[in-house]
């Protein structure tokens, strides 16, 4: 895989979000401002940035997001490298379909839970 080039921000989480499980997902904002997200509970909807990775248990704090170039990203399903994605209703990649915001171009393709890289669409992760 090539090295991963995300325009790094942080943001502090809603929920505990330390589970290994949640790493790579789609997150979007919970209030109304983006200084706290959570990952994404509606298939197609908007998405914040992709959570990288963290491991504090605690709700509130601050965890990387990756919101422009090259990120990781988790499989809702499989797919193919250079399919369009969108955030899933579970923060996992999903392809996109008509009415879904379109995130970015996978690098890579792969089966449900893998993870691989994705051109996230300047943008489009608002």
């Amino acid at each position: 895989m090539a090295n991963v080039t995300a325009t790094p921000e942080t943001r502090k989480t809603s929920t505990d979000l330390s589970a290994s499980t949640n790493c790579y997902l789609f997150v979007e904002p919970t209030g109304t401002t983006a200084d706290t997200v959570n990952v994404t509970n509606t298939a197609g909807e908007y998405a914040y940035g992709i959570l990288e990775f963290g491991k504090s248990n605690l709700t509130g704090s601050v965890w990387p997001l990756s919101r422009g170039g090259t990120a990781k990203v988790k499989l809702g399903a499989t797919l193919s490298a250079n399919a369009e994605i969108s955030a899933g209703a579970d923060g996992r990649a999903v392809a996109s379909t008509t009415g879904y915001r379109v995130c970015g171009r996978l690098l890579y393709g792969g089966v449900a839970n893998d993870i691989v890289e994705v051109d996230i669409y300047q943008g489009r992760i608002a």
